[in-house]
């Protein structure tokens, strides 16, 4: 899995998002950028052209898209932006289409998608019911949200989207002192694992802007050392990842990297 970060900025703080607890550069990728990301891993591969950033954002999407339609692309976006016509009929031509909103209540959507516009996001979702791609829509679950998940799965089914209902790893932090808002929030943590040697950080090839490799996501801003001109192999991005010291520190105890 090939992950770009088309924008590194996003517009909302949701709870447990990196991207709440920094600030962006706002830089975008150039498309001549895209256009090697595309050279490099070619057609054979699946790219998600998301890691914490609005790829609505994009000020070349419709660009974008004419040069990716006919690869394997998957977008995730908050939905919660105004959007142009000529964009949702840019959207029918990606593979496929990911939604978060975990919660299809203002009350329920607004507790996590902090900045959100909620009446914004139901009605751009409407818009893609009927569309010809595959449209998913990305709830995680946890203990405030979870009395609707039957409701959500339903309408989900209804309008012909794909349920991707995720199961929260937070439920502890949300019991510490000050819930979301705990300085234990803000800091990188670790989620133990008894089958590391299946680690997706080490399959997946997260790009930032400016085309280098990083080594878990962009948010954690942890470049590897290379970039997309410097041709190397997956196995070779994939060791040049283990010889990092924060990725070295991670395999040591057993545990693989989120959030």
């Amino acid at each position: 899995m090939v992950i770009p970060e088309l924008v590194d900025y996003c517009h909302l703080k949701c709870a447990l998002c990196w991207n709440r607890n920094r600030r962006g550069s706002g830089k975008q990728m150039e498309l001549k950028t895209v256009e090697k990301v595309l050279e490099v891993f070619g057609r054979r591969s699946n790219y998600h052209w998301y890691n914490w950033g609005e790829p609505l954002l994009y000020n070349h999407f419709h660009e974008f898209v004419q040069m990716t339609r006919r690869y394997r692309t998957s977008i995730s976006s908050n939905f919660s932006l105004r959007i142009s016509d000529q964009t949702f009929e840019d959207l029918s031509k990606i593979t496929q289409v990911t939604v978060s909103m975990s919660g299809i209540t203002k009350e329920t959507y607004q507790h996590y998608h902090r900045g959100g516009n909620f009446d914004l996001v139901w009605s751009n979702v409407q818009r893609l019911i009927g569309y010809p791609n595959v449209v998913r829509i990305n709830y995680l679950v946890h203990p405030w949200n979870q009395h609707e998940v039957g409701e959500a799965k339903e309408w989900c089914e209804k309008c012909g989207f794909v349920w991707g209902g995720l199961r929260g790893n937070c439920e502890v932090e949300e019991c510490l002192e000050g819930g979301f808002e705990s300085p234990f929030m803000k800091s990188p943590r670790y989620y133990s694992s008894k089958h590391f040697e299946f680690c997706k950080v080490q399959r997946w090839v997260p790009i930032d802007v400016d085309g280098n490799y990083m080594l878990c996501c962009t948010s954690h801003n942890v470049p590897i050392g290379y970039t997309i001109w410097d041709n190397l192999t997956p196995e070779e991005i994939r060791q040049a990842k283990m010889s990092h010291p924060m990725c070295k520190e991670c395999y040591a105890k057993g545990c693989w990297r989120m959030f």
